[in-house]
């Protein structure tokens, strides 16, 4: 006769690593989800990554004998290279949050004109070899207000500051049109603003764990010494696991014409930047 094991024993046993199996399986489920973050209600959030700048200003200048004209330095300070970016975001409130951006960027450039520049004081003559440095800063702040809040987006208005420091050096010497000239050309302009701008931000929180976050924002102002207008487009695709692990890619555009009558500016700055973007995220 063969002998039989008690079913309710084994069944017991199954039942008991089952219930083992479920409680590990939750658990860990529940740490995955206290451990990803949740950028919609997060206090804080940082990025800093590059941003592959295409830049293209165009400077009017006008000098003391009134002469000058808009000059495109697009084959002299234009180009794409990288500059480092520092972004973060404060929320205080469910729906109140402050909002802060800043990155730097200078080069210098030589080449030989092949035409004539006037610009400002100084007529800078073909042949002549030309040294150019170009350099500015960009900072801004904030307040955003989230007027449309759901589980898994929100919508809001920001007004703040965006301040940009714009810097351009022209300096020539050498030959000009087979003929020394034995004097150093040099004419500069410079110009620091802190702009009022307003815009509306929009988050999504999509599956996996990405996040997009977009905005527009602008200004028109006309004030003493300044009148003209600001724009500037944003997009931003995070991918965002962990609060101290994240990547994710953007796109920046900027756009600014401004008239300026001032004694370190008189003249026009037409001033575009655009360029993607690469970032490394935390969010806590």
């Amino acid at each position: 006769m063969s002998r039989q094991f008690p079913l309710s024993r084994v069944q017991l046993r199954g039942s008991r690593f089952a219930w083992i199996g479920a409680a590990l399986l939750l658990g860990s489920s529940a740490v995955l989800a206290d451990d990803a973050p949740d950028l919609l209600n997060d206090t804080f959030q940082l990025s800093l990554g590059a941003f592959g700048l295409n830049n293209e200003p165009r400077v009017d200048l006008n000098g003391r004998t009134g002469g000058g004209g808009e000059v495109d330095f697009g084959r002299s300070a234009s180009g794409n290279e990288f500059a480092g970016r520092l972004d973060g975001q404060w929320r205080f409130a469910d729906r109140h949050k402050v909002r802060f951006s800043a990155f730097s960027y200078s080069r210098s450039k030589t080449r030989v004109l092949d035409e004539e520049i006037e610009w400002g004081d100084e007529t800078f003559p073909v042949d002549a070899k030309l040294e150019l440095d170009n350099g500015w800063t960009v900072i801004e702040a904030l307040y955003d207000y989230s007027f449309v809040r759901r589980e898994n987006y929100e919508i809001g208005a920001s007004i703040g500051l965006h301040y940009f420091d714009f810097e351009l050096d022209l300096k020539a010497k050498g030959d000009a049109s087979g003929q020394e000239f034995d004097r150093v050309l040099n004419e500069s302009a410079s110009i620091g603003l802190p702009a009022p701008v307003i815009g509306v931000r929009g988050l999504w929180s999509l599956s996996h764990n990405f996040w997009i976050d977009a905005a527009v924002q602008f200004f028109a102002l006309s004030l003493d010494e300044y009148d003209g207008n600001l724009q500037d487009y944003r997009l931003f695709v995070t991918w965002q696991p962990k609060p101290w692990v994240g990547v994710g890619v953007g796109y920046n555009r900027f756009k600014i014409d401004l008239d300026v009558d001032k004694n370190d500016f008189n003249g026009n700055l037409n001033w575009v930047y655009d360029g993607p973007m690469v970032f490394y995220s935390a969010s806590f």
